[in-house]
């Protein structure tokens, strides 16, 4: 098993400092939320790409996981193009930092996202990447969860179940991991 962190929570820290205090304090990598205290944006500048490529090999780091500032929501069809067009940058942007899991979370009340994730794991799958819901707000529930991921048939559409979400909605941890493993192994 390999742990990563958030680097999001040491915001004040630039991308270098993450790297080097991940190594001192034993993580195998990162899950990348913000670039020197600011959200990742999609077009960024290449060579803070290689800067940022470098530090993590440098310190023996890997990138785990990418994790965007967009949030997922289908409960107005009308933006879900832009949504998706928004979510490809990022996935692309994964791509060709060799970054191969994108973590993504959905709105408070996002409707419906059968629909909106085969999309994007489609994109996923284009171009190699591993597109995973993180189960933040709505999805925290495991009902929701497990209800989303039974209609999905997706190899490149994972579920990033937080067990923290798990204690917040006041479920049964050991019930809720049990029903998603049902879901995933059935």
């Amino acid at each position: 098993m390999k742990i990563s962190f958030s680097n999001h929570i040491y915001a004040p820290w630039n991308m270098e400092e993450v790297f080097l205090r991940a190594h001192t304090f034993g993580y195998d990598g990162i899950e990348w939320v913000t670039a020197d205290g600011a959200p990742i944006s999609a077009d960024l500048d290449p060579q803070l790409r290689q800067s940022i490529i470098e530090n993590a090999h440098q310190a023996g780091v890997e990138i785990a996981a990418l994790r965007p500032p967009l949030l997922l929501d289908a409960s107005n069809t009308h933006r879900e193009p832009d949504i998706v067009n928004g979510m490809t940058t990022y996935l692309q942007l994964a791509a060709e930092m060799q970054i191969n899991r994108v973590i993504v979370v959905p709105a408070a009340r996002p409707g419906d996202l059968a629909s909106l994730l085969t999309t994007l794991s489609a994109e996923a799958a284009s171009r190699h990447v591993r597109l995973e819901v993180a189960t933040r707000g709505l999805l925290a529930s495991p009902t929701e969860a497990v209800a989303l991921f039974q209609r999905l048939d997706n190899a490149h559409c994972w579920l990033d179940w937080e067990t923290d979400a798990v204690h917040q909605t006041g479920a049964d941890a050991t019930q809720a991991l049990e029903r998603l493993r049902t879901c995933h192994s059935g």
